[in-house]
């Protein structure tokens, strides 16, 4: 027998698939040691081996499809969840694409095309926020997906009205997020301050809600126009409360006096109907027949007042263009601003701490600074060094360096003093030098070939200063020629290099040594 596929779970499959094949497509140019968390300074904080790296995003996102297809047969209320399927499916696909943007964000820039996580995360889940907010008001009661809280799980209707209050708190949580595009700094309040707030908010709603349906209070507001509990813990009950939810939603769009009324014989006859039926006669085709019989549950409208309820309807499908409109609006809008933000920001970083003359500046020589500096801690500031003790509880990426004569070093940067050049020429960190404790210490500001963000100052690697050259090796004569002569290429002795090479190596060496 196979097994029918749907059009959503083929999405969901190809969203993996290509997931996977991105990873082993950028595997080779990817660094041994990728970057894989970055903290809420946008910074760079842990690192991983490429060789799990590359693929933790797409296992992420094939584990958090299985646990939402595990949710479908284990909720007591899966029944539920057949009912609003196509959104439940949405959701996943939502989710699936917002992790392979990360993951795609994530393969760019450890390749090298560095653009802000706190330019990114704003945008995704900003774009992600909005589309959860949209199918919100869709969602039925049910114990994973949703605004679960003891009141809407214990009612249909302080579920439904919980989930379209909350959905348009969500969008508006979205626009609150993606303002982290402009302010990166506060990025992280943006997306989370909001949510929070929603949150909080739809808990004490749902309970207000819930006690004022307990209390039955109806006079014809739109909270409290409703009959009894209605637990939904039945079969006929979810049909009652569904049909009854139905007529109340079309009473609330016309001003009549008599509406109240209406929904009360409307809960009357249900109830009469269903006391009519036997005990074998009590099953879903049957009650299915009662609603039915009852008819479209705008009838009841338009009995009071069929014109104003028409232009309703018209609104109604004028707001629902609206909102397709305006969700694709958004997303374009985003697509858009952070493509342009991302071309920028290269342009303005550079701007911001590159006030200098390049690689044409006038070397001045610092003999405190020429040596073997061996990495003993990473801190955010210099002041949080406290000698012989590690701050930092990971490896250390920067091992050691070494500051060489004319303005060379271990790496292809140079420095003069009080300053080193990244390689590009684009980007300099001013080092710090201190003695503390006996020991001299170099405190180098780390912008790992990039720049900072604006506003944001760099962390700092500690360094000890160990001997006042590179690295001592045991040098056989063979190994110290070898040494002098890579000082001829480190200081640009190319001619001399060329003829000395042989005479160096046979004066300090025989064949056999």
């Amino acid at each position: 027998m196979i097994m029918k596929v749907t059009k959503s779970q083929l999405a969901i499959i190809a969203i993996i698939v290509m997931s996977f094949a991105l990873s082993i497509y950028f595997y080779p140019q990817l660094p041994d040691k990728m970057a894989t968390h970055w903290n809420a300074k946008g910074e760079v904080d842990d690192h991983m081996g490429k060789e799990v790296g590359a693929f933790i995003m797409p296992v992420v996102m094939t584990v958090t499809v299985l646990i939402f297809l595990v949710i479908l047969r284990i909720d007591p209320l899966k029944k539920n969840i057949e009912k609003f399927k196509s959104y439940y499916y949405g959701f996943i696909i939502a989710m699936c694409l917002f992790l392979f943007g990360i993951h795609w964000w994530m393969m760019l820039w450890n390749i090298g095309v560095k653009v802000s996580v706190n330019r990114v995360m704003p945008a995704a889940i900003g774009a992600l926020y909005f589309f959860i907010g949209y199918i919100m008001k869709n969602f039925k009661r049910n114990w994973f997906m949703g605004i679960r809280t003891p009141w809407t799980l214990s009612n249909e209707v302080v579920w439904k009205r919980t989930h379209e209050v909350s959905g348009r708190l969500f969008m508006a949580s979205s626009v609150i997020a993606m303002c982290g595009v402009f302010f990166p700094e506060y990025s992280l309040l943006l997306i989370l301050v909001p949510i929070l707030a929603t949150a909080v908010f739809a808990l004490v709603y749902s309970y207000v809600v819930y006690k004022k349906i307990s209390n039955a209070e109806l006079n014809g507001t739109a909270d409290e126009m409703r009959i009894g509990e209605g637990s939904g813990d039945t079969t006929w009950d979810n049909i009652k409360e569904g049909y009854l939810y139905q007529v109340e939603r079309s009473l609330l769009k016309v001003k009549h006096p008599a509406k109240k009324q209406v929904l009360e014989d409307v809960n009357s006859h249900l109830d009469r109907r269903y006391d009519e039926l036997s005990e074998d006669e009590r099953t879903w085709e049957n009650f299915q027949q009662i609603i039915t019989e009852m008819g479209p549950a705008t009838d009841y409208a338009e009995l009071l007042t069929p014109e104003t309820l028409a232009g309703s309807h018209a609104s109604s499908q004028k707001s629902l263009m609206g909102i397709v409109v305006s969700v694709v609006a958004v997303i374009v809008t985003v697509i858009v601003l952070v493509t342009v933000l991302s071309n920028k920001q290269g342009a303005y970083e550079l701007q911001e701490v590159s006030n200098v003359e390049n690689l044409g500046h006038p070397f001045e020589n610092d003999p405190e600074a020429i040596g073997y500096w061996k990495s003993v801690d990473f801190v955010e500031v210099v002041e949080d060094f406290v000698p012989e003790t590690k701050s930092w509880k990971g490896d250390l990426f920067l091992k050691d360096f070494t500051f060489k004569p004319n303005g060379r070093t271990s790496f292809s940067w140079t420095w003069t003093k009080d300053w080193v050049w990244h390689s590009n020429g684009r980007a300099k960190a001013q080092y710090k030098i201190k003695q503390m404790a006996g020991e001299t210490y170099l405190f180098l500001p780390w912008l790992s070939d990039d720049v900072t963000i604006r506003h944001q100052k760099p962390s700092y690697y500690v360094l000890k200063k160990l001997t006042s050259q590179t690295p001592q090796i045991e040098p056989t004569p063979g190994v110290y020629s070898a040494i002098q002569w890579l000082e001829l290429i480190d200081n640009g002795n190319y001619g001399a290099s060329w003829e000395e090479a042989v005479d160096i190596f046979k004066n300090a060496a025989t064949k056999e040594q």
